[in-house]
């Protein structure tokens, strides 16, 4: 089940990171147009997307940057508009950070008892 998430992850995330670079591209990306809360909602959606990138090495690390700019994102959107973003892409950019910390937590717990396991003075192979 761990490897389905594991796997689930990465792809959303790859998926989510190339869909997001499509439309930069196609949209003719000018970082410099970016003023006050629009640059900082473009700093949050970057970093969730490092996040993604990141999450392939590093599951726990990459989940919460993930997690960490989606919030971010969501939040400057929220204060500047009153509300949370819309359409069906943005909730879905959770979903690589949460499963990533799920399986991040699950490999820490299994290394954990795997180490208990052992008697005193071996390490887990």
């Amino acid at each position: 089940m761990i490897s389905l998430f594991r796997w689930t992850a990465r792809i959303v995330g790859l998926l989510l990171v190339g869909l997001l670079s499509l439309f930069a591209v196609g949209e003719g990306f000018d970082p410099m147009q970016f003023k006050g809360v629009e640059l900082g909602m473009l700093v949050a959606l970057l970093t969730a997307l490092v996040g993604m990138v990141v999450l392939w090495w590093r599951e726990g690390i990459g989940g919460a940057i993930s997690l960490a700019g989606m919030i971010a994102f969501y939040g400057l959107n929220f204060a500047a508009s009153g509300k949370l973003p819309g359409g069906p892409v943005f909730p879905f950019c959770f979903l690589p950070g949460v499963l990533a910390l799920v399986c991040a937590y699950f490999d820490q717990s299994k290394s954990a008892s795997t180490a208990a396991d052992q008697p005193p003075g071996k390490e887990a192979s």
